[in-house]
This record gives C-alpha cells, sequence and structure tokens, in this order.
C-alpha cells in the first residue's frame, strides 16, 4: 500500500468518526428533549389576612410580630434574628399605652429562631435622644424630629453598634446617632452624632443609607 492509499484510508476513517460522533451527539440531544408545556398559574388566596385591628390596640404589642415593622434591618446574632425597625405604630395613642402601662419607646425590636415567628423584646430608647432633637428643631424653624426611623445595626468586636436618624420631614434638617451596647437587645448608651446636616450643608443625613 502506497502512501496516498494509506492517507486516504485515514482520512476515511476520520470521516467515519467524526459522522459517527454527530449522530451521536444529535441522537442524545434528541432524546433529552422533552416537550415543554405552558402552565398559567391559578388565582390562589393570600394566605396572610392583611388585617391587624384586632391586635392594633397598645396593649397587644407583644403579639404584633411582624405588624408595624417598617424600615426593617435584620441581622443575626448568635441563634437569634433580630429585626430593628423605625417607630411608626398603627392606632398609635401615648395616652392609652400610659393608661395600659406599654413601654412606649422608640425603635422595635423583634427576635426569632426561625424567621416566621417574632418575639417582641421591646423599645430600643425610652426617648428621642435630646441632642437630635436639638439639631433639627434648630434647623427647622422648631418642627420635626418626632421620631426615629431607619435603624441599622452591627456588630464590631464585642459590641453592637446602632445606628438610626432623627430628621425634619421632608428638609436636610437631619442627624444620624449611633448608641452601643453588650447585648443586641441593649440597654444602648448614646454615643452622639454620626453625621448631621441643615439646608447648608450638600448632602442630607436622613437615613442609613446616606
Amino acid at each position: 500500500m502506497n502512501n496516498n492509499t494509506k492517507k486516504n484510508t485515514v482520512r476515511k476513517n476520520i470521516c467515519r468518526l467524526q459522522f459517527s460522533f454527530l449522530i451521536l451527539s444529535l441522537s442524545l440531544f434528541l432524546c433529552s428533549c422533552k416537550q415543554v408545556q405552558s402552565t398559567i398559574p391559578g388565582e390562589q388566596p393570600n394566605p396572610w389576612v392583611d388585617d391587624y385591628t384586632h391586635l392594633s390596640s397598645m396593649e397587644h404589642y407583644k403579639e404584633w410580630g411582624t405588624y408595624n415593622v417598617h424600615d426593617p434591618a435584620i441581622k443575626k446574632f448568635g441563634d437569634d434574628f433580630y429585626i430593628y425597625s423605625t417607630d411608626a405604630i398603627f392606632a398609635e395613642n401615648a395616652e392609652i399605652a400610659r393608661e395600659k402601662n406599654v413601654p412606649l419607646g422608640n425603635i422595635q425590636i423583634r427576635k426569632s429562631k426561625d424567621l416566621v415567628h417574632w418575639e417582641f423584646v421591646g423599645w430600643a430608647f425610652p426617648d428621642i435622644p435630646k441632642e437630635a432633637v436639638d439639631w433639627v428643631h434648630a434647623n427647622n424653624a422648631g418642627r420635626g424630629a418626632t421620631n426615629i426611623w431607619a435603624p441599622y445595626v452591627m456588630k464590631q468586636g464585642d459590641r453592637y453598634r446602632l445606628y438610626y436618624s432623627v430628621s425634619a420631614f421632608g428638609k436636610k434638617s437631619s442627624w444620624i446617632g449611633l448608641a452601643e451596647s453588650g447585648s443586641p437587645e441593649g440597654p444602648w448608651e448614646q454615643k452622639g452624632p454620626v453625621v448631621k446636616s441643615n439646608s447648608q450643608t450638600p448632602m442630607n443625613a436622613n437615613s442609613r443609607s446616606g
């Protein structure tokens, strides 16, 4: 057999192998293909009742669960998840809270083992820090600073740092403060302002995101 014949034989064998591989690949592809059936999801009722008026009274605060949670920061410390949230409460009534001995405060704290069942821990602060209120009032004609909102918590070493915002609604008169504690549940020690802003500053310190 001369060299040309050998080369032709090799080429034919390569072509046969390539063709066989192509047929095998096509067969595997066709076998793996299944007819895709489109499905249209049916209408399903909402399993969660979006109505907590029966629990909205101040004396039921331990039963609120995730009701009245706004602007939450969720962190896991140890075996528990914690939620820190803006102190906005549906049908809030300070007078009834006093009558019912509800320890009304600022920044609600809850904890959970499974992110489903939540225990109301309480409030981080008994009052809005006076320094924050004074700053906002001094820069907004004595108005604003009626609540604390958008808290954020982190652990630094063996200390927990809680950041929060006090401001005048829709204005740049704002104050972001810091409090620290040895526990995610407090008590919290005020450390003062981190960022302050007013109409003269180029930025607005009205939330933890700046």
